[in-house]
């Protein structure tokens, strides 16, 4: 593919789905789907964890007290 790809006369033949299939394919490999994220990310997580079961705990408690 590399080596045809080098004439324009190969690229102006392509339609443009084909093109932007090629370049999917080239920048999207399909063994590699990485997710970046930043370095504190764990402690992002267990802190939105927290807050999440504060909010529940406190929810529950208010029907708890007014049931």
């Amino acid at each position: 593919m590399q080596e045809e790809a080098e004439s324009n006369e190969f690229l102006n033949k392509l339609q443009e789905e084909d093109k932007y299939e090629m370049i999917k394919q080239v920048l999207v490999p399909e063994d590699y789907n990485f997710i970046v994220t930043p370095k504190e990310i764990d402690e992002l997580i267990e802190n939105m964890s927290s807050i999440v079961a504060r909010g529940i705990n406190i929810a529950t408690q208010k029907e708890d007290i007014n049931g």
